[in-house]
């Protein structure tokens, strides 16, 4: 199935041109994304990445767990803001754990969380075990 350059790969995974989806053992939503320096991010990827997280959840909320480890670029403050107020997206989720380790985009994180319009569990990880022993203690 293609969608705004997206291509479905196996059941109950996905995967695109800056991100790889898939639910996991423990039901969550985990998005790892891989994207260099250099890659433009456009609103269409936004809206891109809003599609299959809808097609991934089946309009069913879940934890997500968003992997930022392979994030090696900005992102722009208008996607950003479009996404943390996207009703539609941030319906979908229960709680969200973010992983990072550089210290400038969990500054970005920390004001994304911010700016949610919805107030669920959210908080930031330098692992990914770390993250999901919290989402299992927060779902």
């Amino acid at each position: 199935m293609e969608e705004l350059g997206l291509s479905k790969t196996d059941k109950g995974k996905k995967s695109g041109d800056y991100a790889n989806y898939v639910i996991d053992e423990n039901g969550f939503l985990k998005v790892t994304f891989n994207i260099s320096f250099g890659d433009k991010i456009s609103m269409l990827d936004a809206q891109g990445y809003i599609s299959i997280v809808t097609q991934m959840t089946n309009g069913t909320p879940k934890p997500f767990l968003l992997n930022f480890l392979k994030f090696n670029n900005l992102i722009s403050p208008k996607i950003i803001s479009f996404l943390a107020k996207n009703d539609d997206l941030q319906s979908l989720s229960t709680a969200k754990a973010f992983v990072v380790v550089s210290s400038v985009y969990r500054a970005i994180l920390k004001q994304y969380i911010k700016i949610v319009s919805k107030k669920y569990p959210m908080k930031v990880f330098k692992t990914e075990e770390e993250a999901v022993v919290w989402l299992k203690s927060v779902s």
